[in-house]
């Protein structure tokens, strides 16, 4: 029974290792600060499609999804019970320059919304953070406006289940 206790306590200290957000990838830019962009070959997320009838014990899915030169990210921090969200504008395809972003985590079909940004600038954009202390499936949405007010697409992360 001992032993069953050790290895059970073993792979709930692998699983929040493996948990734990991964850096952003960096591409070499001009100023203090590098741009940094999220890889467009991942594929992307269907839209608009959130089941949360399939869940596990442990944290599984979240990551990157494209759409339309908006990467949108989401992973979930196991130690600190903790949502992960980010946004990267990768490309001006269907996100208007000068537009508006509203960043969005939502946990469990109820939308939270975190901040809105002007969308001058390719690259990441702040990460927002959520604290969860129960378990469910989240992402994180970016509604996209241009510079006039008119909506123009909503971007969806891959699902995060969290146990």
């Amino acid at each position: 029974m001992a032993r069953i206790a050790r290895l059970l306590a073993a792979i709930a200290l692998a699983i929040g290792v493996l948990t734990v957000p991964g850096t952003a990838l960096a591409a070499p830019g001009i100023g203090a600060e590098p741009p940094t962009r999220y890889d467009p070959a991942a594929p992307a997320a269907p839209l608009g499609q959130r089941n949360g009838a399939v869940q596990s014990l442990s944290a599984s899915g979240g990551g990157c999804a494209n759409t339309y030169g908006a990467g949108t990210c989401i992973s979930y921090w196991g130690s600190k019970r903790q949502l992960n969200g980010d946004l990267y504008v990768n490309a001006w395809s269907n996100i208007g320059y000068g537009g508006t972003a509203y960043v969005y985590v939502a946990v469990n079909y109820t939308y939270y919304y975190k901040y809105s940004s002007r969308t001058y600038t390719l690259g990441h954009y702040p990460t927002v953070t959520h604290y969860t202390p129960g378990s469910g499936v989240a992402w994180t949405a970016v509604d996209f406006y241009n510079s006039a007010g008119t909506y123009l697409m909503t971007a969806y992360s891959p699902n995060q289940y969290y146990p």
